[in-house]
């Protein structure tokens, strides 16, 4: 038969309680064999120490995300900018996105009004208001893409 030893710290001053719950039925508290820390409410767990099969994980208690897929509608995201070369802070918002396909691995696409307008890519005129999700940098002279998400 195991026996079980309680030790006190002999620097602490503050009393440790062990109680149990008002219960009318018998539970059992198993320690593993092996030496750790027992986590809490407002314990931390390094994603590396989790092992096994993990849960799915569900988005259906989200709020504020439409729950189509369907590229452009509400919730869904677009790489893009406005047609011109104002500078975009994430949270700005608009109604006139261009969703844009990068068709060139080594140039960033960007648009460029006194050139002409795009370059290096396409760019496609979506509907509905859009709100930036990262920066989509201009400089008064060219217009960078960004992030966006579709808020209505």
């Amino acid at each position: 038969m195991s026996k079980i030893a309680l030790t006190p710290n002999a620097t602490g001053t503050g009393i440790f309680t062990i109680s149990s719950p008002a219960t009318s039925t018998d539970r059992t508290l198993t320690l593993p064999d092996e030496a750790g820390t027992v986590l809490t409410s407002v314990s931390s767990l390094a994603s590396a120490n989790l092992t096994g099969a993990l849960p799915a994980i569900s988005g259906a208690a989200l709020t504020g995300v439409g729950a189509s897929t369907t590229y452009g509608d509400v919730g869904t995201y677009a790489w893009g900018r406005p047609n011109t070369f104002g500078d975009f802070l994430g949270g700005s918002t608009t109604a006139a996105l261009y969703a844009v396909s990068q068709v060139s691995t080594t140039n960033p696409m960007y648009y460029y009004p006194a050139g002409g307008g795009w370059y290096y890519g396409i760019a496609s005129a979506l509907s509905g208001t859009w709100r930036c999700m990262t920066r989509a940098y201009g400089d008064g002279t060219y217009g960078w893409t960004g992030l966006w998400v579709r808020i209505s």
